[in-house]
């Protein structure tokens, strides 16, 4: 709740980490992009303190929904945002995320490819 801004009022009520897994069928993790911290930032951030607070832990995770998955695009700061065993666990999709991204990547640069020579015929 330290980051809430009231402006983030019209998308629904605030709800906490814990509420939230419990609930969702999908649950979607972005990586700490520590290369984007400033120095001071840097030296002040615990992967541990951040894992135990905002992280997605062992005990967490037994709390989803029965058949709940995991994703990510990768790469995965393990035991940061998820704990490494869950990243190979079996709610995990963040490998077939990563090899559907890359099929996605290429399918989009041949359409762009294509599409240069699009009505030349």
């Amino acid at each position: 709740e330290q980051w809430y801004d009231s402006s983030f009022d019209q998308y629904g009520d605030f709800i906490t980490v814990p509420e939230l897994v419990k609930q969702v069928d999908v649950l979607m993790l972005l990586r700490v992009q520590l290369e984007r911290f400033n120095a001071d930032h840097r030296q002040a951030f615990s992967k541990e303190t951040y894992h135990a607070k905002y992280g997605i832990t062992d005990d967490l995770a037994k709390t989803m929904k029965p058949g709940a998955i995991f994703m990510h695009p990768a790469p995965v700061n393990r035991d940061v945002e998820l704990a490494s065993d869950l990243v190979d666990g079996p709610q995990s999709r963040i490998f077939n995320q990563m090899q559907n991204g890359v099929f996605m990547r290429m399918a989009m640069l041949e359409a762009v490819i294509n599409a240069r020579h699009f009505g030349e015929e």
